[in-house]
């Protein structure tokens, strides 16, 4: 399994689903368009759409029918593409040992220390490193997730983030810099006392 990031080209999109051999398309409603730009030179066997009434949607599954794979903890579990900026985007795999690995060690004290009682923000892409390995992580422990969504202006992030009471949020410096933005201009509109711990990472450029 492995994600998409919508804002590629369509060339660059297909090209990606092409190279990984894809099959299946599971694509949220709201991203039709993206899909229709480049679907004609795609191989998707069939395409599974996810309708924005999500909860209704997982309503129709039925639990009891799932079995659980045998699978090998060296076989690759999902793959990641990069954006393309030295070429074409080159594919990664990570095998189900590695995101076991990680998301231990981001459940541990001296890193991020997830736990159950915590709810999670990830302003980060599923696309972008797997959201940093969070969903991972979250369904191990046990910690509720919310997700933004294409709601990532400040004022939509800070309403998210006070009314779900977020203990731990992970998100770009760019995404930090316009909510400190916002604080600053308005201080004491929002209630942040819930976060204990704001994950700030991003790739730093060299000049020249």
């Amino acid at each position: 399994m492995h994600t998409l990031n919508f804002r590629l080209h369509p060339s660059d999109l297909s090209y990606i689903a092409n190279h990984a051999g894809d099959r299946f398309l599971i694509v949220d409603e709201s991203l039709l368009p993206t899909y229709d730009a480049f679907k004609h030179s795609a191989p998707f066997e069939e395409v599974i759409v996810v309708p924005e009434e999500y909860e209704e949607f997982l309503a129709t599954g039925d639990a009891d029918e799932y079995r659980d794979p045998d699978l090998a903890e060296t076989e690759a579990a999902v793959m990641c593409y990069t954006s393309g900026t030295t070429g074409r985007p080159k594919g990664v795999l990570y095998s189900h040992r590695a995101i076991w690995l990680h998301s231990l060690v981001q459940g541990m004290a001296d890193t991020l220390g997830l736990k159950e009682s915590d709810v999670t923000l990830p302003v980060v892409p599923m696309f972008h490193v797997n959201a940093w390995g969070f969903p991972f992580t979250c369904t191990l422990v046990g910690a509720k997730q919310a997700f933004p969504g294409p709601f990532l202006d400040p004022s939509s992030l800070l309403e998210m983030l006070e009314a779900e009471r977020v203990t731990v949020s992970a998100g770009v410096p760019t995404i930090w810099r316009g909510i400190l933005q916002l604080l600053d201009r308005e201080p004491g509109r929002y209630d942040l006392s819930s976060i204990r711990l704001m994950l700030v990472g991003g790739r730093r450029r060299r000049g020249r």
